[in-house]
């Protein structure tokens, strides 16, 4: 059914670009747009793109109107993500990692102990870092308007984790990404590939002894029902872009550029904002479920991810590596 749903929406969206704008007023065009997200109403990002959609539309007095899907409607993100690069779908919010299916270098933003805590990532994404970021998916055949979060990734468990070493030895669900299986070996961890949606069963069973995911993730997936120990050990942080189709951003004409990054940047700043706020109010309700929260020390996290990062460098060669790497490091003393 998103196949075929993809298939329609891509015969309609030709359509559109041999038809793409009609007289609006006296010589002013109106533009027919596409943008999508793989998440849920209820997530920060997806309240992200309503509230583009909402603020382009009023500014540009209707002369863009946008068509939003949700909820992985036109298929999952890796399909989207190709649909928005072949100019079928205009643009959405999807993450780094989605695109890096086009430019693998984008896979290091998600190395171990990149970004060290929300404010320094928010920081980083209006810096050479971020700049950096948006050439690397521009590389890829992506427009990045601008940065906004999806997350740092935390491990849940059924047994305290204190500190970083009362990993080893746990059986882990871990998903098939070279960072997370890693450095999650890295910890000392049995790493266990179950689907994501047997998670729960598989918890509940004893088979794995924990997981790790965003918090948002693991709120939505119920995990806290069965595991009652999450240690904030913040390993790998996830970044979402609103993404667009490079042809798509640069037929517009400049007033209406102007407003399309005007309502990009507010929506990412609105974002980032209530991202931190709802996770704060998840761990809250996760500790009136019974749920004990441990802080391990960052440091020592991140000195025993240290071989997982040495092995993700071997994939690039030396001099992006030794780039990358300084820029990261700078921002973190910015």
């Amino acid at each position: 059914m998103k196949k075929t749903i993809a298939l329609l929406l891509a015969l309609v969206m030709l359509f559109a670009v041999a038809n793409f704008g009609t007289a609006f007023a006296a010589g002013e065009q109106t533009f027919e747009m596409v943008f999508a997200t793989h998440l849920d109403e209820n997530h920060p990002i997806t309240k992200a793109l309503y509230m583009f959609k909402d603020q382009v539309e009023k500014e540009s007095d209707g002369r863009i109107k946008i068509t939003t899907y949700i909820n992985s409607e036109l298929g999952d993100p890796t399909e989207v993500i190709d649909q928005i690069r072949m100019g079928v779908v205009d643009g959405g919010l999807f993450t780094t990692g989605h695109m890096a299916y086009y430019n693998d270098k984008l896979n290091a933003t998600m190395w171990p102990y990149m970004f060290i805590s929300y404010d320094h990532a928010a920081a980083a994404y209006k810096g050479e870092v971020g700049d950096y970021m948006k050439q690397m998916a521009a590389d890829g055949g992506f427009k990045v308007l601008d940065w906004m979060y999806y997350g740092f990734r935390n491990l849940s468990t059924n047994k305290p984790v204190e500190k970083i070493s009362d990993v080893a030895g746990l059986k882990i669900r871990v998903p098939s990404e070279r960072v997370n299986q890693l450095t999650m070996q890295a910890f000392g961890a049995n790493c266990q590939t179950i689907a994501f949606s047997e998670l729960y069963l598989a918890l509940s069973q004893g088979r794995v002894d924990g997981q790790e995911n965003p918090i948002a993730t693991m709120d939505s997936s119920k995990v806290y029902e069965v595991n009652k120990y999450i240690a904030m050990i913040e390993y790998t942080f996830f970044t979402t872009g609103m993404v667009m189709n490079p042809d798509s951003y640069d037929k517009l004409p400049d007033d209406l550029k102007a407003i399309v990054d005007k309502a990009s940047a507010d929506a990412a700043a609105f974002e980032m904002e209530m991202f931190v706020e709802e996770e704060e109010k998840l761990i809250e309700k996760f500790k009136e479920a019974g749920v004990t929260f441990t802080y391990p020390d960052k440091d020592e996290c991140a000195a025993a991810a240290q071989p997982a990062l040495d092995e993700l460098k071997k994939d690039y060669d030396e001099d992006f590596v030794t780039e990358w790497l300084a820029m990261i490091e700078a921002s973190k003393a910015a």
